[in-house]
């Protein structure tokens, strides 16, 4: 009688909010409908009768009004539906948050291309980034923001029957830990490996995940964005290079490449403070691996010396994790921020300082080259000052950014030459601007997905 308890449950929440009680009722035909959609031609039309088959066949014993809860029921059958034949699956973790900007940017832009796309998503990272809200009311200020994808984006439950001609996933946790429902359901999927993400180079646990990947009978293509991940593939053979799709760095807003910033103001030019900004997420106890104790030591010494030079933190820092007393006046911190709102935070930042350094979050781990706050504030205008210790730079030339070593004292010089130089200065960050506009344009990273992604669908 497990129908009738699920009507019960029905009858006491029937309020108009009903997900939770129709997803309960859902899964009961789910667990039959598994048991039979290997052997019938017409899955919908098999489902259309499991349905009907577990609605009514104890209807003889019910009273008129368990049969109108029945009967409401089947109405709000498509509420949660239990199959979404679709091209293009995209599974995720932190989908829709807004901090992630490139993933709105890149899974938007699959939707806006491929019409049958759907997103499932659970928000397994919301932890790392200290988001407190549910994954529902994210979700739902998507919609709003973006109407016309209502309906695209939802939440992920592991009894999901998956239907799609490929799947697509980011990052190599989230990636694993959709392997085995992609197999189960015979999906083909390709996948992004960024820098972090469970990504850690000649680490046991990392490499288990990669050897499962590579192995998995749905595998298709990997896109790798740095070339010490394409080595480190290839060289410990995880994969072969006709697997590998390289495209260098990140997808970016577009509406940050498109965009044009008349009104930016430079040091040098009627402005006579020098300000220097880092921005990045805290994922340590003081944000070492990101370098930031290396910028307090470097905004110490240079307050020391110059009293119009001004720094800027962005990101889930304030004064405590690291003492700034002796700086307290010359330093101000904003916390976590949307990009939307970077605009105006950028328009009179010179320099953004990212001493970065591998292997301290975690054994193995490292950031891309350049992270993807240096990459924004370089489209503001503003000159990347940066580490590169693993050597990931391939694209940009010393007159386009400037790369420091992991070293106070030195860094400190550094910019010391550029505070009196500031017309070098701003053509470092005006043709820093330039080059990121083409490494990141729509042509050289979007478009190229969307082909990879074409070619699997039509393969299917």
């Amino acid at each position: 009688m497990e129908i009738l308890k699920l009507i019960n449950i029905y009858k006491k929440f029937y309020s108009g909010k009903y997900d939770k009680e129709f997803e309960k009722y859902n899964e009961l035909v789910i667990m039959n409908f598994e048991k039979y959609k290997e052997t019938h031609v017409s899955p919908k039309a098999n489902r259309n009768k499991l349905i009907e088959k577990e609605s009514t066949k104890k209807s003889k014993n019910m009273s008129k009004n368990e049969i109108s809860i029945i009967n409401k029921l089947r109405s709000l059958k498509n509420k949660i539906s239990l199959r979404e034949n679709s091209d293009l699956i995209i599974l995720d973790d932190l989908f829709p948050h807004p901090l992630s900007a490139f993933r709105l940017q890149e899974f938007n832009s699959y939707l806006n291309y491929f019409k049958k796309t759907k997103i499932y998503t659970r928000p397994l990272s919301f932890p790392a980034i200290k988001e407190k809200r549910s994954l529902e009311s994210i979700i739902k200020d998507y919609e709003k923001k973006y109407p016309r994808f209502k309906g695209k984006v939802k939440k992920f439950y592991p009894r999901k029957i998956l239907i799609g001609k490929i799947a697509y996933m980011i990052f190599l946790n989230n990636t694993y830990s959709y392997i085995d429902i992609l197999e189960k359901y015979k999906i083909p999927f390709l996948f992004t490996l960024y820098p972090g993400g469970g990504f850690q180079l000649y680490q046991e646990v990392s490499n288990k995940k990669l050897k499962r990947i590579f192995s998995s009978p749905c595998f298709r293509k990997v896109i790798t964005t740095q070339k010490i991940t394409y080595d480190y593939l290839i060289d410990n053979n995880f994969c072969q290079p006709n697997d590998v799709v390289k495209i260098f760095g990140i997808v970016t807003p577009l509406n940050l490449l498109n965009k044009e910033f008349e009104d930016k103001e430079f040091y040098g030019r009627g402005r006579k403070n020098l300000n220097i900004c880092f921005v990045a997420h805290r994922y340590s106890e003081k944000g070492v691996d990101k370098g930031y104790d290396i910028f307090i030591k470097v905004a110490q010494l240079l307050a020391k010396k110059y009293d119009n030079i001004y720094f800027f933190v962005v990101g889930n820092f304030d004064e405590n994790i690291i003492d700034v007393k002796s700086i307290k006046h010359r330093i101000k911190f904003y916390g976590s921020r949307e990009h939307e709102w970077f605009e105006k935070f950028y328009k009179d930042k010179d320099i953004i300082l990212s001493p970065n350094i591998p292997f301290n979050l975690m054994e193995g781990s490292f950031d891309g080259f350049p992270t993807g706050s240096c990459t924004e504030a370089s489209l503001h205008q503003v000159a990347i000052f940066c580490t590169d210790e693993l050597g990931l730079n391939t694209k940009f030339s010393k007159d386009e950014i400037v790369i420091i070593p992991h070293n106070v004292k030195e860094i400190v010089k550094i910019i010391e030459k550029y505070y009196h130089d500031p017309i070098k200065l701003e053509k470092i960050a005006r043709k820093g601007c330039k080059k990121v506009k083409e490494i990141y344009s729509y042509k050289n990273q979007i478009e190229p997905r969307i082909n990879i992604l074409k070619e699997l669908i039509r393969d299917h």
